[in-house]
């Protein structure tokens, strides 16, 4: 069985898949804020390739 079957069967008995509803997006990023200071001083540069 193949997604055109199965489209096809459920065309011809009535049916339909259920359509999701798009996300709102609530929560906007103020780009004028200053950003958090890195309080460890992390240092995320690799030595070596996949390492």
């Amino acid at each position: 069985m193949n997604h055109k079957w199965v489209a096809r069967i459920t065309r011809t008995i009535g049916l339909e898949g259920v359509r999701l509803r798009r996300r709102h997006r609530t929560t906007l990023a103020d780009r004028a804020a200053s950003k958090a200071p890195d309080l460890i001083g992390r240092d995320f540069i690799a030595v070596a390739v996949n390492t």
